[in-house]
């Protein structure tokens, strides 16, 4: 059984498109991928997939016996992948048996592939994909298959009539196609031929096309080898096959062949050896005109590729054109050597796709006086044209040995002569590649449309040629110059290596004067990652990006195991990229499978370190958590940039990791996203991070605590330490004293025990004033009697000429039986009391009054 004829699927065979999970992008057709279904066009089946979706082709078939399937297809592409499954079961609902074939590009050239079939029901699937690295709008080549053949079927009952542009003998299991300059048209055994003068069939035609006359784009130039004169013959020949007639009013005719012209130069860094270009040996270098020299003692050659002149093709570089049709392209390569220039040529078809790649074997380090800064390995250079008259587009992509960087820039419509540059900042890309692509017009009005190259240079590679030699003031090793020991950078006037001052760094490979050294800050860390919250694409699949930071020493490492091993593949792509900082993305896959994706570099040097958050044009912002300014801590801001330029981001990327002083951290710290975009960036150019650390604080010291005494408690009192700031806002060094516990002196007892319990000042207080009362109002009232006393006493002395008292008759009142009055002949000092009135006569009344306790039988008056 034989399928050639695809004008529509037959019963049998179905097609689908589903959505590609691991596409994180917000394209639209994500949600609807009824457009990626495979497409017929006659002599061909192509795929229509896309970044967003996956294109299927399935067909179901009973074998009564043991086959196979095969099937002639073709790949234009790297980018796109094919997956071939052949499924059997007597069900067909779980399958026992599995064949799977992984098939890769084959270019402009048509191949074919057999699996085996087992007796019984079988599927076979043809799966397509586009890798995730390529735009949504990027134009990718199909998967084109021409014919399907199965063996191990029931015999046919009926024959299948040939279709159009093929023809079959009798018996014929399957059809042919028809040679070139003939056609068919359908259900016959021959084809027929065409005019040889007047027309021409492209192999598998329905029918003859006029010849056009010749045009100038029908025919090229092309040089002998050089002779021993150093020259050789200019010779011109006609685009094969040709297709255009001399004979027709316009037609231009071949020029003549055979002038001698001298040989054209080398390239730099290559010299002549027969009649061909070759590169200079190790640690030579040459112009490309006068050959190669040894490099001077103590200097290296700075390899490369310098391609000015276009006379031959540098053996790394290769050339093709693809097209769904075998005449699509008017040569087989479709560039053509100029000289002076490389074009895309002419008169090929709307829908070929030019490619032109230069591979390298990966970029050296940088070396003295290269003209590259931190971070930079190389630079590409290239200076061309486009003359178009209709759509046209030229794309620039980048690929490692590992990974496909993706594209770095792309131009449409008719351009001028310019100059376009690009800093390679990973030292594992070695390849470059061009693509030229036109719109499909049905009068082929474009067909002159072209791109012109004028030079390509690409600089410090591993290999290629050398065209000036660098002084190396150490000596050279190994061909390379010795470099300066870290940290130092060329003296100009003594060519030797010196020391930059203290706290200060290389801050770039122009290691030529003082300049080369820039203040740095203090600080170093270990590797730390952060991730950002899940996002979800349009059909619901899980992914977040994951961030590998490294502010010093070892760089990040970021992966991708994105393959065809997602759909079953046992050949993973494993891609890595190294950067000081660098971002994966990871796809939450089913059976909590996880699937690292997109690493790009977001910054591979150190720019600067300050406590400034603001470093040329980059600064730190997002965050509203602001720093506390009361604590005198500033935080130290570590700038990274990445001067890769992309579509999207032409001064390249940047990030901002603030370092706050955070004690209470852990020996990691805290990673925060800014409030606003939780991501990590709100533009895709700018990052910036908040790291919470307990390094990012100063040492501790004894003047960050304070001594505290507590009172005095059961005849003791303690001392405490604290940190004068808390929470506190130094790490390491001192740390805080034990507390000290000591006897109370006695000043500090008593006063803290009445202190300490506030009852006893109650008590004492009230018994005090109780006391205090008590006296007054016993003063009182002993002050009232004796003034009662003494006013009777002077009643009395006042009444000395009245009559006198009885002897026995004293002054004191009946009821005051205090104390009694004893008359004595006393003549002690110590017991008289004179009395004198007014007038100061003497008393005559008494002469001395002896008051004497206990007697009281005794009264006498002397």
């Amino acid at each position: 059984m034989t399928f050639q004829k695809w004008d529509q699927l037959l019963p049998g065979w179905e097609s689908s498109g589903y959505a590609n999970h691991y596409d994180t992008g917000d394209s639209k057709s994500i949600r609807n991928c009824t457009k990626a279904n495979w497409v017929t066009g006659g002599g061909y089946i192509i795929s229509a997939a896309s970044r967003s979706c996956y294109s299927m082709l399935t067909y179901s078939v009973d074998l009564i016996e043991a086959g196979s399937v095969e099937f002639e297809y073709k790949i234009e592409d790297d980018r796109v992948t094919l997956v071939v499954e052949t499924k059997s079961s007597e069900k067909c609902l779980k399958s026992k048996n599995t064949e799977r074939a992984y098939i890769t590009k084959t270019g402009n050239v048509w191949k074919k592939k057999t699996l085996p079939l087992p007796a019984g029901r079988s599927v076979i699937i043809w799966d397509t994909g586009i890798v995730y690295y390529v735009t949504e709008k990027t134009k990718v080549p199909p998967v084109y298959i021409r014919y399907v053949k199965i063996t191990g079927v029931p015999y046919t009952y009926e024959c299948m009539s040939c279709p159009a542009g093929t023809y079959s003998g009798e018996g014929a299991s399957y059809c042919l196609l028809c040679p070139d300059n003939t056609y068919s048209e359908g259900n016959t055994t021959k084809c027929s031929s065409c005019d040889s003068k007047s027309e021409y069939a492209e192999r598998g035609a329905t029918k003859c096309a006029k010849r056009p006359a010749c045009k100038e784009e029908d025919y090229f130039e092309t040089f002998t080898v050089c002779d021993g004169n150093k020259q050789t013959q200019k010779m011109y020949k006609w685009n094969e096959p040709k297709l255009c007639r001399e004979d027709l009013k316009g037609a231009v005719t071949l020029p003549a062949s055979g002038e001698k012209i001298k040989c054209q130069l080398c390239n730099p860094g290559t010299f002549l050896k027969g009649n061909h270009c070759e590169i200079c040996p190790a640690n030579q270098y040459g112009d490309g005109e006068s050959g190669c020299s040894p490099c001077p003692p103590s200097t290296s050659a700075i390899r490369g590729h310098y391609y000015q002149w276009w006379s031959a093709l540098p053996s790394n570089v290769t050339l093709s054109c693809v097209s769904p049709y075998t005449q699509g392209c008017a040569t087989m390569d479709g560039w053509r050597l100029r000289n002076t220039y490389i074009d895309s040529g002419v008169g090929h078809d709307g829908d070929t796709y030019l490619e032109l790649v230069l591979k390298v074997k990966g970029f050296a380090e940088p070396e003295v006086n290269s003209g590259l800064k931190q971070g930079e390995f190389g630079k590409l250079t290239f200076v061309f044209e486009t003359r178009c008259q209709g759509s046209c587009k030229l794309s620039l992509y980048m690929a490692g040995k590992h990974h496909f960087n993706g594209e770095l820039s792309s131009w449409h419509g008719a351009q001028s002569k310019q100059t376009y540059s690009y800093i390679v900042t990973d030292p594992h890309v070695n390849r470059f590649i061009w693509e030229f692509s036109r719109d499909n017009n049905a009068d082929n009005s474009n067909k002159d449309d072209r791109v012109i190259i004028y030079s390509i240079n690409v600089t410090n590679t591993i290999d290629g040629g050398a065209y000036r030699c660098n002084a190396c003031p150490v000596g050279t090793k190994d061909s390379r110059c010795i470099p300066c020991p870290k940290g130092q950078y060329i003296n100009n006037a003594t060519k030797n290596c010196v020391k930059c001052p203290k706290n200060t760094y290389l801050k770039n490979n122009q290691l030529s004067g003082a300049a080369a050294c820039e203040k740095c800050g203090p600080g170093t860390f270990s590797p730390q990652l952060v991730e950002t919250g899940p996002s979800f694409t349009a059909e619901g699949t899980n992914y977040h990006h994951v961030f590998n930071v490294s502010l010093c020493g070892k760089t990040s490492t970021c992966r991708t195991n994105f393959s065809a091993a997602i759909r079953g593949s046992h050949r993973d792509r494993e891609t890595y990229l190294d950067a000081s900082i660098c971002r994966s993305t990871i796809i939450h896959w089913k059976d909590n499978k996880k699937i690292a994706a997109q690493p790009i570099s977001l910054g591979n040097y150190l720019a600067g370190i300050s406590s400034k958050n603001i470093l040329g044009n980059v600064s730190f912002r997002g965050f509203e958590e602001k720093a506390d300014k009361s604590s005198g801590v500033k935080d130290i801001h570590y700038f990274f940039k990445n001067n890769a330029p992309t579509r999207a981001c032409p001064r390249g990327r940047s990030v901002v990791i603030a370092l706050r002083c955070d004690a209470t951290a852990g020996s990691t710290g805290i990673i925060k996203l800014p409030t606003k975009c939780p991501s990590g960036t709100c533009d895709g150019c700018n990052f910036n991070f908040l790291w919470r650390t307990k390094y990012a604080c100063p040492i501790c010291q004894k003047k960050d605590y304070t001594i505290i005494h507590s009172k005095c408690q059961n005849s003791t009192k303690t001392t405490h330490y604290v940190w004068k700031h808390q929470p506190k806002i130094c790490r390491d060094g001192v740390s805080l004293p034990p507390k000290k516990e000591q006897k109370c002196t006695i000043m500090e007892r008593t006063i803290g025990a009445a202190v300490q319990d506030f009852k006893i000042i109650i008590i004492l207080v009230a018994v005090a004033a109780v006391v205090l009362i008590l006296a007054l109002v016993g003063l009182y009232l002993r002050n009232r009697k004796l003034s009662h006393r003494y006013v009777k006493l002077q009643q009395n002395l006042n009444t000395k000429d009245s009559e006198m008292p009885a002897p026995e008759t004293c002054v004191i009142d009946d009821d005051d039986d205090e104390e009694e009055i004893i008359f004595n002949n006393g003549r002690g000092k110590k017991n008289q009391q004179t009395f004198k009135d007014n007038q100061g006569h003497h008393d005559d009344a008494f002469d001395t009054v002896l008051l004497e306790k206990g007697n009281k039988d005794t009264n006498k008056m002397i």
